[in-house]
């Protein structure tokens, strides 16, 4: 583990968590974004549905 990794720890900051990842919770992309009535085809709900976790990301980085 390098020192600035190590330091990273220490502090209590948490890693930013994947996209991937945080999807998990909902099945993956496409249940996700069919969860919040969203079109997985429509690049309109796609840039939504982006949106929607970026703001979910950031309001659980903030807890």
């Amino acid at each position: 583990m390098s020192s600035s990794q190590s330091q990273t720890k220490t502090k209590g900051k948490k890693e930013p968590v994947s996209d991937y990842e945080f999807l998990k919770a909902w099945g993956g992309w496409h249940q996700f974004m069919l969860s919040y009535s969203l079109k997985p085809w429509d690049d309109d709900d796609v840039q939504e549905a982006k949106e929607i976790i970026r703001r979910l990301k950031a309001n659980q980085e903030e807890e």
